[in-house]
């Protein structure tokens, strides 16, 4: 897992972005963190889109996803409503949420 984000966040400002996630699933081969943060395409595609920070997950799969995190609703929904294109393909973003079945452990463990 690659992540791109201050380090300095405090719980509060880390649980404040798990509220506005986006991700987009089966990146595409020259999308990856390193390409991401390079100045050109921290200028040209991260911030015209507001995204505040990313991470790159793999998946069991073995395929990747890139989860982008917002300040705001409206930034979320700007980038959900508009779209964005990476080398000429559009891509495909959808809200994203913590997975259920960690939800479901902590119950469990907790009865």
């Amino acid at each position: 897992m690659v992540r791109w984000f201050p380090a300095a966040w405090s719980l509060h400002e880390h649980k404040e972005r798990e509220r506005f996630q986006a991700v987009v699933m089966n990146l595409l081969v020259n999308m990856t963190a390193s390409a991401l943060s390079l100045k050109e395409n921290l200028t040209n595609f991260i911030n015209p889109l507001h995204i505040k920070a990313f991470k790159e997950v793999k998946n069991l799969d073995g395929k990747y996803k890139m989860i982008a995190y917002f300040e705001t609703w409206d930034d979320l929904q700007s980038l959900l409503s508009k779209g964005s294109f990476w080398s000429g393909v559009k891509l495909s973003w959808c809200c994203h949420t913590v997975p259920s079945f960690i939800t479901a452990q902590r119950s469990h463990q907790q009865a």
